[in-house]
């Protein structure tokens, strides 16, 4: 009898250890693809820099014109850890504009994201007229000749201390009031359907274990078949320097795409880890 039990107990362990383990797998997952960017250089331009992973080539490469308002520093990074978020930066530095007009640069992605599409990005704004952001297939796939630095038909920023979403060219504002002179974590969503593309976006979450409901959802318009362009912007009322600051741009699809982003599991993951757990202790128990 005490040698039955034993197998039990060790049968039971092993369900356990099993079930938790497929468990997390099944939340990990695998990316098609992930898109880093920490703005590690010397300082000067964006534009014609290359680091990063995830792109296919420099930063304003092959279009009609990209700016030289787009900048980075090599001081220091743009820190933030409210909500849970954990994504360690490789390196120092970070982007900055010094435009008294809006002034973008973009960069191809190697593997075209699809499907659903995760996004963040770290912000600040020490002034109320700094704006800083990310754009969303601004432009057409480079080689091309249209302007990098120009407006494209949609992007999330913050303006001030204003959150904005550009979707299909109409801006949508007054979303959330973030304050200046802190750093702000921007995360998205894009789901391509066709011709009704979802847009998601939140700020600050306050636990990215529990996003809750979206600043901005549409779903009326053509981002395109799969995401293969995306940039940055900053720049301000004055022409003077480190206006509208950005950092940490993280992209990505697949499985694990949120925590690619974010650095904490998807939401909807934690369920069903918990519920398989339970489900390997319960069956322990019985045993």
């Amino acid at each position: 009898m005490r040698q039955e039990t034993g197998h039990a107990t060790k049968r039971s362990t092993l369900l356990t250890l099993t079930g938790v383990m497929l468990a997390f797998a099944f939340v990990a997952g695998a990316s098609a693809a992930v898109v880093t960017e920490d703005f590690t250089y010397a300082n000067g331009t964006l534009s014609g820099k290359g680091g990063g992973s995830g792109w296919s080539l420099l930063w304003g490469q092959n279009t009609g014109g990209a700016t030289s308002r787009v900048l980075v520093s090599s001081s220091t990074n743009l820190s933030y850890s409210t909500g849970g978020y954990n994504i360690t930066q490789t390196g120092t530095g970070y982007g900055y504009g010094d435009f008294n007009d809006f002034r973008g640069v973009n960069r191809p992605i190697s593997t075209n994201l699809t499907g659903e599409v995760w996004f963040s990005m770290l912000v600040l704004n020490n002034d109320a007229d700094d704006t800083a952001g990310i754009q969303l297939n601004a432009h057409n796939d480079p080689p091309t000749t249209n302007l990098d630095y120009t407006r494209g038909n949609f992007d999330v920023g913050l303006f001030g201390s204003e959150l904005r979403v550009r979707y299909d060219g109409t801006d949508y504002g007054s979303l959330a009031t973030l304050s200046t002179g802190s750093v702000h974590l921007l995360v998205g969503q894009i789901q391509f359907n066709g011709t009704t593309d979802r847009l998601r976006v939140w700020a600050d979450p306050a636990d990215l274990q529990s996003l809750g409901t979206a600043l901005f959802d549409q779903a009326t318009a053509d981002l395109g078949t799969d995401l293969y362009l995306a940039g940055v912007y900053a720049y301000g009322a004055q022409q003077v320097s480190a206006q509208g600051q950005f950092d940490a741009l993280r992209l990505a699809d697949g499985a694990d795409a949120y925590y690619a982003v974010t650095g904490v599991p998807e939401p909807g993951s934690f369920t069903l880890l918990a519920l398989g757990a339970a489900i390997c202790v319960r069956r322990r128990y019985r045993a």
